[in-house]
């Protein structure tokens, strides 16, 4: 055997397979391809054992066992995956080469490296990326493999993650709930404890807001040379509507004194136009893409993301899970084809979409080599939409097409006017906008938000005809829909207090990455830590005592946030493994005395919320689940 290929799933291993020269010939868990072979794991085949796999005392919930740290890491094959993993060690022996085929992130090299180091591979090993599975891109990609080493530190990010994630389920999960919890198991986690808090501290303000009436005043002018009983006489309305708290005005009587005091008076409009341009949306990420099919087509986080990955693996769309909006730059020359398959997809509203782009233009800032990392934006393949497919895997795709055609249609350009005017040192404004080029708003059948303002010249001397004030109300934030939270977890640096850390953290990932924010929600709602009603995300009794009563170094972004740019910085080689658990094994200590010194005067209460499957069970004790 030349080559042993080892994929991520089997869908990927049949892709790559059937663009491998050579006759092919399918085996029990493997296919052969001429002189190599395709094999593949079922995701993670190998999993972190409990506790007791190291020391059977660790099984007991008991507080002087902890900290529980592993004196070496060991991995077990699970339970369903043994049959698979003997195949890939027989394939192993045989071969010469050996190639990483996980999906092109940190855990996808994670899973196929730790299964090479688990049978003890000392075979050359090449990594193949592939963002895409249709012929074109598998054949290319298979053309430019790279030495696995290359990715050392990808692999080493992701033992980070996954250590990181046992050392705090496993050890804080137990010393919580022995010590602040007497009716509930508590599961804390290095990403689900401050998503929780976020959903928490949302619903707080939400259901603690005291709205408040404030007053805008509203002024209609004409000019001054004009006579105002003619109807032909243009008018203007200008606003004072200030944005900041301190600037409004929150008293009836004094707005309806200024109003007054408005009436008849003169002064001096100034106006300015200005020649703008907005772009299309950008390509999406899978966070944009669980943001966009929440409100738009009502599917939860992880089934967006379920449906972006049969699209993948029919090899309609590319690699789902990524938080880049770019594409290479080599990508250019795909274009054709891919309009070409959007323009015979089985969908009417696309191919007319498709032909209402006339002279497509492949973007300099989109097509950009130098902001692609590990993997670029979400976009179709070369295969057309057929027919056949699941109403949700069609509009998830009609949506990720029509992206696509929009990033290759000019910017629409309008002409916004501003007036304003001032009158005791209260700037009052109108603004209005006309269209000149409607650009990618055709293709996309977006109507023109043109408003268009009477034509008065810049100076004009114009007298209040008319004003009134104008009265609003505070309106609290909206509840989390489980796109939004998704936004809010990649944003997290506006939570941040921190000046160094926020600055950093607009350069990267919040908490979580784009592949585990979905997975985080889920385990928040299967143990009735939030409750998803009528599309809005609300935190149960129980998940409320939690955000309020845990350390805040467990429920605020700032630390996990630190500790996802501390992976980064394993998988770019700028940090050692050891440095990143080093400063885990100091958290663990400092979280667990602190914990002990509350044990008494804090008490984690309350419900959790029902939930469909089983949810967390009463009383602390000898619990499995952990993380």
């Amino acid at each position: 055997m030349e080559k042993l290929f080892i994929a991520e799933k089997p869908s990927l291993g049949r892709a790559i397979a059937e663009n491998l020269p050579g006759p092919k010939k399918n085996g029990e868990g493997y296919i052969q391809a001429g002189n190599d072979v395709v094999t593949w794991c079922f995701g993670h085949i190998l999993e972190m054992p409990y506790p007791e796999a190291y020391n059977p005392e660790w099984k007991s919930w008991d507080l002087k066992h902890l900290p529980i740290i592993p004196p070496r890491w060991k991995l077990e094959p699970k339970r369903d995956s043994k049959d698979q993993l003997k195949t890939i060690k027989t394939l192993l022996a045989q071969a010469s080469t050996v190639v990483n085929a996980g999906d092109p992130d940190r855990e996808g090299q994670m899973l196929v490296d730790e299964v090479l180091e688990y049978l003890g591979n000392d075979r050359p090993t090449k990594r193949l990326l592939l963002s895409a599975t249709d012929p074109a891109t598998v054949k290319r990609e298979l053309g430019r493999m790279q030495p696995n080493d290359r990715f050392r530190g990808l692999y080493q990010a992701g033992l980070g993650r996954a250590r990181a994630d046992w050392l705090v389920g496993m050890n804080l999960s137990r010393a919580i709930t022995k010590t602040l919890s007497r009716e509930h198991m508590i599961s804390i986690g290095r990403v689900q404890t401050p998503t929780l808090a976020l959903v928490a501290r949302r619903c707080d303000l939400i259901e603690n807001f005291e709205p408040r009436d404030f007053f805008d005043i509203e002024a209609t002018v004409h000019e001054s040379s004009r006579d105002p009983a003619d109807d032909s006489t243009p008018r203007l309305t200008l606003a004072f509507s200030p944005q900041k708290d301190e600037d409004r005005l929150w008293d009836q009587a004094e707005a309806k004194s200024i109003a007054k005091a408005l009436k008849n008076r003169e002064g001096a409009l100034s106006k300015m136009t200005e020649r703008k341009k907005e772009r299309p949306p950008r390509l999406f990420t899978l966070p944009e893409l669980q943001k966009f099919a929440s409100k738009n087509l009502k599917l939860s986080a992880s089934k967006t993301l379920a449906v972006a990955q049969e699209l993948y693996e029919k090899k309609l769309t590319t690699y789902p899970r990524t938080e880049c909006p770019y594409l290479p730059k080599e990508q250019e020359a795909d274009v054709p084809d891919i309009l070409d398959a959007i323009g015979q997809a089985a969908d009417e509203s696309l191919v007319n979409a498709r032909a209402r782009l006339q002279n497509p233009e492949a973007r300099p800032s989109v097509f950009n080599t130098a902001k692609v990392e590990e993997h670029h934006a979400i976009i179709p393949t070369r295969n057309p939409l057929p027919e056949g497919l699941s109403d949700q895997a069609v509009a998830l795709y009609k949506a990720i097409a029509m992206r696509y055609l929009l990033m290759l249609a000019p910017d629409r350009v309008y002409d916004e006017t501003l007036y304003t005017a001032v009158w005791d040192e209260r700037t009052y404004k109108a603004k209005g906008q006309v269209t000149v080029s409607p650009g990618w708003t055709t293709i996309a059948g977006k109507a023109a938000n043109d408003k268009a303002l009477p034509d008065l010249p810049d100076g004009a001397r114009v007298t209040v005809a008319d004003a009134k004030p104008r009265k609003r109300t505070t309106r609290p934030p909206d509840y989390y829909t489980e796109g939004t939270l998704i936004e809010d977890m990649g944003s997290v640096a506006k939570y941040v207090q921190n000046d160094k850390l926020k600055a950093v953290l607009k350069e990267n990932s919040g908490i979580g990455t784009a592949a585990t924010q979905a997975q985080t929600i889920e385990t928040l709602k299967s143990r009735g830590y939030i409750t998803l009603d009528r599309g809005k995300l609300k935190v149960s009794e129980l998940g409320r005592s939690i955000a309020h009563n845990l350390h805040p170094l467990l429920v605020n972004p700032d630390l996990t946030a630190k500790w996802e740019m501390d992976l980064k910085r394993i998988a770019d080689g700028d940090m050692e493994l050891s440095e990143f658990e080093g400063n885990i094994h100091r958290f663990l200590d400092y979280i667990l005395k602190w914990a002990k010194d509350r044990q008494g005067e804090v008490e984690i209460a309350g419900e959790p919320a029902k939930t469909k499957g089983r949810g967390p069970k009463k009383g602390g004790g000898k619990r499995r689940k952990a993380a």
